[in-house]
């Protein structure tokens, strides 16, 4: 399971809460990955990596706000280490998004329920804002 996915959304959860502007952390391919698909979404507002003095890189994510209100507020983690929860193409189709971002991981990577239906696969259910 994707455990350090969860800590990085929910340190993006908790710094959008506590109303903060920029966020840092240490180089992940998962959390580039998830910064990329964030950003694809409109969820944050920017990212970029930046290298420090000690050769290490770091990942910088600008949150986004709306009327003084984080986006990623509403953030639920549906899949966890003991609970996971798999869709098909057929569930995804059913299953009507208003105002919501479904994010799927899949063997393609971390994609949108809408990637997900115009590729027509399936994946594990890993969080919706």
């Amino acid at each position: 399971m994707h455990s350090n996915g969860v800590k990085f959304l929910l340190a993006l959860k908790n710094a959008s809460v506590l109303k903060k502007e920029i966020v840092f952390f240490y180089y992940n391919n998962l959390f580039l990955k998830l910064a990329k698909v964030l950003y694809r979404t409109g969820l944050i507002q920017n990212f970029c990596i930046e290298k420090k003095h000690n050769k290490n890189f770091q990942i910088i994510v600008s949150l986004k706000y709306s009327f003084n209100i984080g986006i990623l507020n509403s953030l639920k983690i549906i899949s966890k280490p003991s609970v996971s929860l798999f869709l098909d193409y057929e569930k995804i189709c059913r299953i009507s998004e208003k105002n919501r971002v479904l994010i799927l991981s899949t063997n393609e990577g971390f994609l949108t329920s809408d990637e997900c239906k115009k590729r027509k696969i399936g994946g594990k259910v890993f969080f919706y804002v």
